[in-house]
């Protein structure tokens, strides 16, 4: 693999983390909303999509991200946790921890 393509690949990985939380922000707040309207069958729903994008979905993705990684450094290349991309990675794997974590504690709060 080229050094763009692992670049983009890593873009890519990214991308795809932030979408799996993005839908699961989306689901919470949908079973939030259920929930106060006394919809309790379709904030159930809700919340098991969350709770489904926000675990197995999400550590899926972020394995995914860690072999993209690892082939970067396996092939010579700077990578994490020296380079510029590396240090990006880092700090968007601490706010996308602590996003999902937050998901979690709210389906949690539901009783979910």
């Amino acid at each position: 693999m080229e050094k763009m393509d692992m670049h983009q690949a890593l873009k890519d990985a990214m991308y795809v983390l932030d979408d799996d939380l993005k839908d699961a922000a989306y689901y919470v707040d949908a079973a939030k909303k259920a929930k106060e309207n006394g919809m309790e069958e379709c904030a159930r729903m809700y919340a098991m999509k969350a709770k489904r994008r926000v675990s197995e979905d999400y550590d899926q993705s972020k394995e995914v991200l860690m072999k993209v990684q690892q082939k970067m450094a396996g092939s010579g290349m700077q990578s994490a946790p020296e380079s510029i991309e590396g240090k990006l990675w880092k700090e968007s794997m601490r706010r996308y921890d602590s996003w999902a974590e937050r998901m979690k504690a709210d389906i949690k709060d539901m009783g979910y």
